[in-house]
């Protein structure tokens, strides 16, 4: 019976101390290199995800900025000031952006 006599030279080497403590060291070696690479995984897939993350509000942050622009670029075509947009105070700054838009007009006739 080979697998009995396997078996028993098995648990014959595991009864001898230092293979036995050969073998737990190279269990602990595997898991640490394991845990090496899970962490290495994860900490790449981090990486990747804050860049693809910033790269998105980057291109969130132009489209603002270019819609911005062009909105500024349609009011001073209008003849308003893109001021008007700045101001945080919306009822005081049409009353005072009015006031100041209906002078003009008058002014100029």
């Amino acid at each position: 019976d080979v697998p009995d006599l396997v078996a028993k030279l098995q648990q014959a080497f595991r009864l001898e101390p230092g293979i036995f403590v050969a073998e737990r060291y190279s269990q602990y070696q595997r898991k640490v290199r394991d845990f090496a690479l899970t962490l290495a995984l994860f900490s790449a897939g981090s990486v990747v995800t804050v860049l693809l993350a910033g790269s998105f509000a980057a291109n969130l942050l132009h489209d603002i900025y270019v819609d911005r622009r062009r909105q500024y670029a349609t009011l001073m075509a209008l003849g308003f000031s893109p001021a008007m947009g700045i101001c945080w105070d919306r009822r005081r700054c049409r009353r005072n952006f009015g006031a100041t838009i209906v002078r003009d007009a008058i002014a100029d006739g």
